[in-house]
């Protein structure tokens, strides 16, 4: 509802998860691959490589509208994007399209089409990116404010408390009471001078209760109602409906920096991987021409959220060169480095194996040398015993 979406974002925790969501699937860039008998092979030159990582439209670059598209699906429980293509039915332009401006409309025979506020007819949904985790019979996305309505409601009615006790000078609600009857004008005065007394020891110091008054509080304190300890259990609730470790959004009261690294993993793995596979999913079903559907993939790459401290990242990087996975100049290319020539050996392929490419493991040429290292030594001690 537009309560919720407008009260939720003033919560701190509804606003750091969804900036940290939204702000994750942003940085990664997206790569075009065919399916080449089971080999997947990026597609540098192909047209998608532009929209999907540099200009999806002219209004927008790409960390603009991802980061948006993601903040509506998880705001608004819906994430629309209108595909607009050429004469050759290539896409020219994504463009982001207001929930409140579209309806899915149900089709008799299961398909779905999107009536969509200034634009004539019905929009297939070929043309339309919908991005939703929960829906209803309509098509309709269902938002996580939704489903936490109740813990987002009882966490921005401890917010209001806050405010309202601190600006009262985080003081007490009471009644002052007389030791003799007073009249209407007396009680007037007094509540005057009361009012005026606490208003000019707001920011610190005491006031004077006049004689024969005494004062009793009627409200709770803060201790008693474990201000601070409730907005820590909202906060915990609110991650737990987002998916998004406390940590990520700077609570670290129950971590430890020695599993900062798994937490991070974790938030990769449960929370921005679902959201990039439905994201891949649409783009490869809709954003691909019709004789691509099967054979080209959008895949995007985590490696930007995988990054680690210079030692790890030596580790690991020497862990893939020694192991024939990756050869000097893929990690050259990945660390911003200029390639080696290939005739200088910056394609090849290590393994651990006195560093010996993998052609010649293949070839046997390391077993053959070693063989005749082997064989030499033999033929120098029989020649020695001889002598």
């Amino acid at each position: 509802s537009s309560y919720q979406n407008s009260q939720a974002m003033r919560l701190s925790a509804v606003y750091a998860c969804t900036n940290i969501i939204s702000n994750s699937v942003a940085l990664l860039n997206a790569k075009v691959l065919r399916d080449s008998d089971g080999k997947m092979i990026e597609l540098k030159d192909h047209p998608l490589n532009q929209i999907l990582n540099l200009k999806p439209n002219d209004r927008f670059n790409h960390f603009n509208f991802v980061k948006l598209l993601f903040e509506s699906l998880i705001l608004r429980g819906n994430g629309y994007a209108l595909i607009e293509r050429d004469e050759r039915l290539r896409v020219k332009a994504l463009h982001l399209i207001d929930p409140d401006f579209v309806q899915p409309m149900v089709q008799k025979d299961g398909s779905v089409k999107y009536i969509v506020a200034g634009i004539d007819g019905a929009v297939d949904a070929s043309n339309m990116i919908h991005l939703f985790m929960h829906c209803d019979n309509l098509m309709n996305g269902i938002s996580v404010l939704k489903y936490a309505d109740m813990v987002l409601t009882g966490a921005y009615d401890q917010e209001k408390h806050s405010d309202q006790f601190f600006k009262s000078g985080a003081g007490l609600i009471g009644v002052l009471k007389s030791s003799v009857t007073l009249n209407k004008e007396q009680k007037n005065q007094i509540l005057d001078s009361w009012r005026t007394s606490v208003n000019n020891v707001m920011g610190g110091g005491i006031a004077i209760i006049p004689q024969g008054l005494d004062f009793q509080s009627i409200s709770v304190s803060p201790e008693d109602a474990q201000l601070l300890e409730s907005r820590k259990y909202s906060t915990i609730q609110i991650c737990q409906f987002f998916g998004v470790s406390p940590w990520k959004i700077f609570d670290y009261s129950h971590t430890s920096y020695n599993s900062l690294e798994q937490a991070d993993l974790s938030f990769i793995q449960d929370t921005i991987m679902p959201y990039v596979r439905l994201f891949e999913d649409e783009l490869s079903r809709k954003c691909v021409l019709p004789s691509e559907i099967g054979q080209v993939y959008v895949n995007y790459d985590f490696e930007v959220l995988l990054s680690a401290d210079k030692k790890t990242e030596a580790e690991y990087y020497n862990k893939l060169l020694t192991t024939g996975i990756l050869s000097v100049n893929d990690i050259r290319n990945k660390l911003g480095y200029a390639p080696i020539p290939t005739e200088e050996g910056g394609d090849a392929h290590f393994m651990q194996i006195s560093y010996g490419s993998l052609k010649n493991v293949y070839e046997g040429a390391y077993i053959k040398q070693t063989g005749q290292e082997q064989n030499q030594k033999v033929d120098n001690d029989v020649t020695g015993k001889a002598k």
